[in-house]
């Protein structure tokens, strides 16, 4: 039978010894078993003092300030462990420890800042697993920006230098560098990264700065002409195409470099014509080539509230998002107007620049990839990461949120932080990094799917468990009716070779229905064009719209519109015979673009 944690406190058992030894618990990892009495539940160990001598303990490791878990390891029987705390108060939730953490049965708890050594067989396994090996590729001029942004705050945070080589303060260890870099013969880091783009201007910025000693030269891709895109999708889908042997042979080899490839990482915008065009061509050629690998992107969405300079704006995010939704495992949205509103209502800037703007973007980046860098015993790789968050194939478009939000020379916005005070923030509307267009109403019934907090800094898991508690009583969270409602939080270490003004910050990943009103919005701002059958004259140049042939954007547009019926239809506790059972269209109001909920619905 399956191992189970059987603990119990001892004044069940010993009311008398309570005095001594106010708050200790004894608990045995054995087969489970419902005959197990007493006394054979605590056999071989009671107090501290009556361990024998000749066992020596297996481990030994401090749990907060408080107090101490021992594991003790006796010949024929099966491994006990203590818990002893020298204050009268427990100062973590056992239960949660015992039933989430102490199962798994991982050499590991960096949750608690503390290494468990449960056995020199498992220490040896441990050394010999490889990392989970991740590429990112950076496409158009967006994603170069916000990829070197990332890079910059990964080397800061690794102890890395400007020429990837390793500062001789960086010398804790503990992280997982491996994920992200490879090491070069001469030992110095190199970023598992392609830049491509098809005009020279900010690629040749990267590789004439400072850091253009990082990267590895030969995962440099820029067009021949170097004429771009013209913030044209269809422009950008052909040159990739004409362009696909060279760039997946660049793949192939990073790729053949890894030792235990998990997946990609795509960052690019979804309005120009790289980023959208030739990104979505490699959307399709990854999942085509590697099927079996996931594929995550940052994707940042064009700002809805200002007239932008690409008029065509609509036509290509409408056409990047029918790949994202087919063709992507994981799309975290990186929204420009709510960037841009963050960034003057909380950081107090006028007129944010672009270099603020994407400092945001790599700071939600690293955060988001902590847990893989610096690994515990869960969410250590990007399966793991994203597996809980994304419970239906294609609602996998994720809003995030981060605080405390700091700029450079801005001591006066450091304040006190807890971890009620940020996990309470995190479910803000102001901190969310995606706006959703969506009306009071509408906003009032749209619900959480699922929810990763990840917390760094100084955090004891009492803390967080007192802060799930008082977010439940409040009722702060609308979850989904059917699924399991319930806030995930990963602790995670934070750099070392980083010091940062606040003692507790937290990253939230989160799935929500009212992203369908930002598909709405694209949707509504492509009809307006089409209606009008403004500007196709750019897109008839190419051959997938040769010849007067628009059904390219009447399929993509199809596809949206069911996402957007798949989250609304998410709203309901009949979510699950969505799609098979609603002959009626009670469900999904048939593709309703302006994203409001079915009277019939609401009823």
């Amino acid at each position: 039978m399956g191992q189970a944690i059987h603990y119990r406190p001892i004044s069940m058992f010993w009311p008398n010894k309570v005095g001594v030894v106010a708050s200790q618990m004894i608990v045995r990892i054995g087969p489970s078993t419902s005959t197990m009495g007493p006394n054979k539940f605590f056999t071989g160990v009671v107090f501290n003092q009556h361990i024998p001598r000749k066992i020596a303990p297996t481990a030994h490791v401090n749990i907060g300030r408080q107090a101490e878990f021992i594991i003790f390891n006796f010949p024929h029987r099966a491994p006990v462990a203590v818990i002893t705390s020298w204050e009268k108060f427990v100062t973590f939730p056992l239960s949660i420890f015992f039933e989430r953490i102490l199962p798994s049965c991982s050499p590991t708890f960096s949750q608690i800042g503390a290494l468990v050594f449960t056995g020199k067989r498992r220490e040896r396994r441990r050394r010999r697993r490889m990392p989970r090996e991740i590429i990112t590729l950076q496409v158009g001029q967006c994603g170069n920006q916000i990829g070197m942004e990332f890079w910059k705050q990964l080397c800061l945070e690794h102890g890395i230098n400007k020429d990837g080589i390793l500062e001789d303060f960086a010398t804790q260890g503990g992280d997982r560098k491996d994920v992200f870099f490879y090491q070069a013969d001469d030992q110095h880091y190199v970023p598992r990264a392609l830049l491509i783009d098809l005009e020279p201007r900010v690629i040749n910025g990267i590789q004439n700065g400072e850091y253009r000693n990082l990267y590895n030269h030969e995962n440099v891709f820029v067009s021949d002409h170097g004429g771009g895109a013209g913030n044209n999708w269809a422009s950008g889908y052909h040159q990739g195409k004409g362009v696909e042997e060279d760039i997946m042979d660049m793949i192939d080899r990073e790729a053949d470099g890894s030792d235990s490839l998990e997946g990609f990482v795509l960052c690019h915008s979804i309005a120009g014509g790289t980023g959208s065009g030739m990104g979505s061509y490699l959307l399709e050629a990854l999942n085509d080539r590697y099927s079996k690998k996931l594929v995550q992107t940052y994707s940042v969405f064009p700002n809805q509230m200002e007239t932008s300079d690409v008029v065509v704006q609509p036509y290509n995010s409408l056409l990047t998002l029918k790949r994202l939704t087919l063709n992507a495992d994981c799309v975290v949205v990186l929204d420009n107007t709510a960037l841009n509103r963050i960034a003057v209502e909380r950081l107090h800037l006028s007129t944010p620049t672009f270099a603020q703007t994407n400092s945001l973007v790599s700071t939600v980046m690293s955060a988001s990839t902590t847990t893989l860098r610096y690994p515990g015993y869960m969410n250590n790789d990007l399966v793991g990461l994203l597996a809980s968050l994304i419970p239906t194939p294609r609602c996998h478009f994720l809003m995030t949120g981060y605080t405390p939000l700091t700029v450079e020379r801005q001591a006066n916005l450091i304040r006190k932080t807890t971890v009620l005070d940020v996990m309470r923030r995190l479910l803000q509307t102001k901190n969310i990094m995606v706006s959703s267009y969506a009306r009071t109403k509408e906003a009032s019934q749209a619900k959480y799917i699922s929810i990763l907090n990840i917390i760094q800094g100084e955090v004891d898991p009492t803390q967080v468990h007192e802060s799930l508690q008082r977010i439940r009583e409040r009722k702060l969270v609308n979850f989904i009716e059917w699924g399991p409602a319930s806030i995930q939080v990963a602790l995670s270490r934070k750099s070392p070779y980083v010091q940062t003004a606040h003692r507790v910050s937290g990253l939230m990943l989160a799935s929500h229905t009212s992203i369908r009103h930002l598909f709405s919005k694209c949707l509504s701002q492509y009809e307006k064009l089409r209606k009008k059958q403004a500007f196709l004259d750019n897109y008839r140049k190419f051959p997938m719209f040769a010849d007067n042939d628009l059904s390219e954007f009447d399929e993509s547009r199809d596809i949206i519109e069911s996402l957007v019926d798949e989250y609304k239809a998410c709203e309901s506790p009949d979510y699950i015979k969505w799609g098979m059972e609603d002959p009626d269209h009670i469900l999904t109001g048939e593709g309703n673009v302006s994203g409001t909920v079915d009277p019939k619905l609401a009823l």
